[in-house]
């Protein structure tokens, strides 16, 4: 059992009471989002559940793995005790793997420096901490296979005290085998260590193979084993320690990079810089924050000094990751395709060392490959087609839409609460997945948290070049744009916005005179013969002032996620909708959409979506027909 709770009274082993509707993770809601079934498969979880209370039966259980959490608790106090707050933070997630307390800011500098997998327990650092114990017994003369069951049991119990993290799993896994290779004399081969331990990983948990996570540290590996051999010859007029730490960097880089652009979406061109800087200072942090929390643990007042150098060594390395993640070196790209991600591969393995030794050969496959290679990537992956398109996300319980037009331009009308979750993983993660750094606009329907709380979000992660809303949201609009050098532009009745490619938003609510900050934007998207109107969080008494304005419409985005007062029927036979849109959480706690607003639009003959059950709902349009279908379909 798995227990997310902000409360610190639960320990291993006891009994939890409550009581909860269980249900499986849904598959993926967002295009270019998260498949959450697959991930938490991977992480050994099936199931789900939500309560609002729950209880402790019985007392903690002392076995082996219990002892170890104990003592990984005491850790990560003694870390919090020695060490500054935030700094803090990090060194647990770098050492003991829990970044649930790192803040999001941190997380963006390391992520868009490329210095991320430094705060996650990974190979990297398991290698470090098994490196300076296999050196320190060398010292003591010990024999090779003290020297295995030594190291192997301390991985074993770094393994207990981290809770068995699957990166640090891995990790100990190719240590041991070739570990085991040095005991018995055998020659070290890389590439059979790490076959082996992916064939025991995914033996045990098939499903990790679509976990980031997993990916990313055998992608860094192999890049290791393939291409080091090569960046070590071109630099071997360096210094060796300066070579071969820029040797490691450039490899590891270079084997994450289409990973890296198939979750994220971005690379930072000067991460390797980053990288020479912070990962050999990493190593010394991670020995350094391995002994203070052991010690801490045991008897607090010895990890006082080791937490002092270790501190200013991490504080140091935090700078490195804020300086360059303020640089303007990251690049958007597409997700890769599927024929991308093997040409790259193919091309690694091509000019390493394992394949066909004759010159010739060799250098033309590797021209080719890469002919290949860069045809895949500027051959356009995503095709507009000359259409609309618009997408209403699966954000939870707000409202959020991107459009793009027929001639590429893109907008997002709302964007959800970044409180909700919801915009994390629809709407920046779409961005991402398509490489978009610019948005040609953003409406804003009306100054509701769960409808304009993630345009923070947005104005952190791409340009705006104009923002509109109603009259009434103008001082807030203002106050959160801050000192960025943004547009800003009324929408009220009778204003017409053209969006680019015969594209235009026509609003019809409310008039200029209306100083009520909840008088939500009510617009209608047409394209040719193509109508959506788009209504806020307009409610029945708002519809009757629209009785006169309204019109036959394709598609109803229903207003306020499907309230029962909303949708009136007067309403809905004015527009006639042949299709109806609710954006709404799952599980809400607001009962929405109510049964009475289904029942409306069900007797007024519309096909009703939802993203709570259909996932993000995606419309395509030219100037005569348009196609509607959710995720599922």
């Amino acid at each position: 059992l798995c227990l997310y709770t902000e409360s610190k009274g639960f320990l291993y082993g006891q009994r939890i009471d409550t009581s909860a509707k269980i249900s499986v993770y849904r598959n993926k809601r967002n295009p270019g989002g998260m498949d959450e079934r697959s991930v938490n498969l991977s992480r050994g979880i099936a199931y789900t559940a939500f309560t609002k209370q729950c209880f402790a039966q019985g007392s903690e259980k002392l076995d082996l793995y219990g002892f170890a959490q104990r003592i990984r608790l005491s850790a990560e106090e003694a870390v919090r005790n020695t060490v500054d707050d935030s700094i803090g933070e990090e060194l647990i997630g770098m050492v003991l793997g829990d970044k649930s307390e790192i803040t999001r800011n941190t997380m963006d500098d390391y992520r868009n420096s490329g210095l991320a997998h430094l705060l996650a327990l990974s190979g990297l650092h398991v290698g470090f901490v098994a490196m300076a114990l296999a050196f320190l017994l060398r010292k003591l003369r010990l024999k090779e296979g003290v020297i295995f069951i030594v190291t192997v049991a301390f991985l074993l119990m770094y393994c207990l005290l981290a809770g068995f993290s699957s990166s640090l799993v891995r990790a100990a896994l190719m240590i041991s085998i070739l570990l085991l290779g040095n005991l018995f004399g055998r020659k070290n081969d890389s590439l059979t260590a790490m076959g082996a331990a992916a064939l025991v990983l995914l033996l045990i948990n098939p499903y990790q193979l679509f976990q980031p996570s997993f990916q990313l540290s055998f992608g860094a590996v192999l890049g290791i084993v393939l291409l080091n051999p090569i960046f070590s010859n071109l630099l071997s007029s360096l210094p060796k320690f300066l070579g071969d730490i820029i040797s490691v960097s450039l490899s590891a880089q270079f084997g994450l990079l289409m990973i890296q652009l198939s979750h994220f979406g971005n690379i930072t061109l000067l991460s390797f810089a980053a990288n020479i800087l912070c990962v050999p200072i990493s190593a010394i942090v991670v020995v350094l924050g391995l002994l203070l929390s052991i010690l801490g643990a045991i008897f607090l007042p010895l990890a006082i000094p080791l937490a002092f150098i270790t501190e200013k060594l991490l504080a140091f390395i935090s700078v490195v990751a804020h300086f360059f993640a303020s640089l303007p070196f990251s690049i958007k790209m597409f997700s890769p395709s599927f024929l991308t991600n093997i040409l790259y591969a193919f091309l690694i393995i091509v000019v390493s060392k394992f394949f066909i030794s004759k010159k010739y050969i060799k250098r033309m496959t590797a021209i080719t490959t890469t002919i290949l290679l860069v045809l895949s990537i500027f051959v356009p992956i995503y095709q507009n087609e000359g259409k609309l398109k618009i997408i209403i996300f699966d954000i939870g319980q707000g409202d959020g839409a991107y459009i793009e037009t027929p001639d590429g331009r893109n907008y997002f009308l709302d964007a959800g609460n970044p409180e909700d979750s919801g915009y994390a993983i629809a709407g920046e993660r779409y961005l991402d997945y398509r490489g978009i750094g610019r948005l040609d606009g953003f409406i804003a329907s009306h100054w509701h948290s769960d409808h304009t709380g993630g345009l923070t979000e947005l104005l952190d992660k791409v340009n705006i070049s104009a923002v509109y809303g109603p009259h009434a949201t103008q001082q807030h609009i203002s106050t959160m744009l801050g000192k960025k050098d943004i547009k800003i532009f009324d929408l009220g009745a009778g204003a017409v916005l053209d969006m680019g490619g015969n594209v235009r938003l026509r609003c019809i609510y409310p008039d200029a005179d209306k100083e009520y900050i909840d008088e939500s934007v009510v617009a209608i998207l047409e394209y040719g013969s193509f109508k959506m109107l788009f209504t806020g969080d307009m409610e029945t008494a708002h519809e009757q002032e629209l009785l006169d304005k309204a019109e036959d419409i394709d598609i109803l985005k229903v207003a306020h996620h499907g309230s029962a007062n909303a949708s009136s029927a007067e309403f809905l036979d004015i527009l006639r909708p042949e299709e109806a849109v609710i954006s709404v959480g799952a599980r809400n706690t607001y009962g929405h959409p109510t049964a009475a607003a289904l029942d409306r639009l069900s007797n007024a003959g519309c096909r009703i979506w939802r993203t709570d059950k259909d996932g993000a709902i995606t419309i395509t349009a030219d100037e005569n027909k348009y196609e509607i279908h959710g995720m599922g379909d």
